[in-house]
């Protein structure tokens, strides 16, 4: 787990602006969530979570949680495997299954439209639970929150918050030099990190 306010804390002092003068706390966790997103992105089973759903009688379309950004899978219906399928596939095959039900379903698929849902084959005839794993939209709104991912990467995200307050001082040569190269050990790392 990764303490904000210990990062925040460390790139002040980097950046020899301790009392936060030059470049703000906020303006450090803004960069600290851009990093996030950029992370996770890259990266998506890092913020990955496992959760269990109900799926109510007849339905064929299912919404991920509110805190998911993409689906990584679909595992099981109550203790029975899914298989993942293409929805081409199951439309060319029965073109009317979005109103087949059975007791369970056995197939899932992503739904190209929209990647905060996804379709189950059959639908089932009552109330069933799924589990699946997705990742998590990470982002933090106060310095002492921490952030549940490995601190491995903290790294990576002091280089992103480094390259950003170097950025935002713009004009001089030196500084923007800075910035380029926390910038490329931030993709380095990135590159690392998702292979």
């Amino acid at each position: 787990m990764i303490d904000v306010n210990q990062l925040i804390i460390r790139v002040g002092n980097a950046l020899v602006d301790d009392t936060f003068t030059l470049w703000s706390k906020d303006f450090h966790r803004c960069s600290f969530n851009d990093a996030l997103a950029a992370l996770t992105l890259a990266h998506p089973a890092l913020s990955n979570k496992t959760a269990e759903i109900q799926v109510a009688a007849g339905q064929w379309q299912v919404p991920l949680p509110d805190d998911a950004y993409l689906l990584l899978s679909v595992n099981h219906c109550n203790g029975y495997g899914l298989e993942q399928t293409e929805q081409e596939r199951i439309s060319h095959l029965y073109p009317d299954w979005r109103r087949q039900t059975d007791t369970r379903p056995t197939n899932w698929m992503r739904n190209p439209d929209d990647p905060l849902t996804f379709f189950i084959f059959p639908s089932t005839q009552s109330v069933q639970p799924i589990e699946l794993t997705y990742s998590r939209h990470l982002h933090v709104s106060r310095d002492s929150d921490w952030v549940d991912i490995h601190d491995i990467y903290a790294p990576l995200l002091f280089d992103y918050l480094m390259y950003r307050a170097y950025s935002r001082d713009g004009q001089a040569e030196a500084q923007q030099a800075k910035a380029v190269s926390h910038f490329q050990a931030f993709q380095f790392g990135l590159g690392q990190a998702s292979q």
